[in-house]
């Protein structure tokens, strides 16, 4: 589950070992978000989350939509 998370946000990545192992990595970019000190860790990990459209456009819509006070007061 974690694994497949970190893959798809290109953290981590399976390959095979000399011996044809099937082993797991952190990617050039995991390596680089691992050794930041916490916060910045954590604020990395949700800019790579926020790289993919479909989690971009809900939080937008979110703060765009079911925020704005404006809009709700409006509709109420």
């Amino acid at each position: 589950y974690y694994f497949n998370g970190g893959r798809y946000l290109d953290l981590v990545e399976r390959y095979k070992d000399e011996d044809n192992l099937i082993k797991h990595r952190l990617t050039k970019k995991g390596t680089r978000i691992m050794n930041l000190k916490h916060r910045d860790k954590n604020l990395e990990i949700v800019k790579s989350i926020l790289e993919h459209k479909t989690f971009n456009d809900i939080l937008n819509y979110y703060f765009h939509d079911l925020c704005n006070l404006e809009k709700l007061i409006t509709n109420f």
